[in-house]
């Protein structure tokens, strides 16, 4: 990759607010985060009510919290990232957000989950590969998605305790690959 943005290891005080970023971006439209590899903060990307904002090719791990996330962000797309959590707690987090695209991404052993979504419409998820084999000693989830009018297609999700957890409504979940994982493979709430 491009450029290293390298932290100090942050605190892993939960009592404490961290705001030690890798990369952080508010309020723009049409950014490019691309060819970077990020390390030990408390979260890698996180951006904030940006629109048609690309995150592609990025090498993001060991970051505490979120590798990336996306808040109250519009028509934005993760794609083709390799995400190897390590002592991170979540890949990719979105949230409050309309049209979004997680795409083609590599993403493993994080602590807690994969891919998280919550209050997101017209979000997709598609052809990305989720593998929770070395998580360390949480309930890993592969992907916990809260969201409506979701597409959830070709994904592979693998070694987790739980591997996709879907709550919303106008959805469509196809041609996913859901296997390996101590309790349940796919649950709708």
């Amino acid at each position: 990759n491009g450029n290293s943005i390298i932290g100090t290891n942050p605190s892993d005080n939960w009592n404490t607010p961290n705001t030690t970023f890798g990369v952080f971006v508010d309020s723009r439209t049409n950014i490019i985060l691309k060819n970077l590899e990020i390390s030990n903060f408390y979260h890698g990307i996180y951006l904030s009510s940006i629109v048609n904002t690309q995150i592609e090719n990025n090498v993001i791990f060991d970051n505490l919290s979120a590798q990336i996330k996306l808040d109250s962000s519009n028509n934005n797309k993760i794609l083709n990232n390799v995400i190897p959590c390590g002592v991170g707690i979540v890949g990719i987090a979105t949230f409050f957000g309309d049209g979004n695209s997680i795409l083609g991404n590599t993403i493993s052993d994080c602590e807690l989950k994969g891919i998280e979504a919550g209050q997101e419409k017209n979000f997709i998820v598609s052809d990305n590969l989720v593998d929770m084999q070395n998580s360390g000693n949480f309930q890993p989830m592969g992907m916990d998605i809260g969201s409506d009018s979701a597409s959830l297609i070709g994904n592979t999700v693998q070694n987790s305790h739980y591997g996709i957890r879907y709550s919303g409504m106008d959805s469509i979940i196809k041609n996913n690959i859901i296997s390996n994982h101590s309790v349940i493979g796919l649950s709708s709430d």
